[in-house]
């Protein structure tokens, strides 16, 4: 019994002693509190749509592709 009263007052005093506080820089709240899931769709948006070389080359060769595949069909 005495070992059980020892234990918990251990990890009662471990418990109050854990806990920290927390400092909120105001900064970092106004940036988080900016974000909302339309901030972030229009964000997946634009990245969605920004062509880069590698897309454009493979527009460039899907182009090349039909291009040959019709000029080999006869008349």
């Amino acid at each position: 019994m005495k070992r059980i009263l020892s234990l918990i007052a251990f990890f009662s005093m471990h418990l109050l002693m854990a806990q920290t506080i927390v400092h909120r820089d105001a900064e970092i709240e106004k940036m988080v509190s900016e974000v909302s899931a339309e901030n972030l769709q229009n964000y997946v948006e634009q990245l969605a749509a920004f062509k880069t070389r590698h897309t454009l080359s493979a527009d460039a060769e899907e182009r090349y592709s039909s291009f040959t595949k019709i000029c080999t069909q006869p008349l």
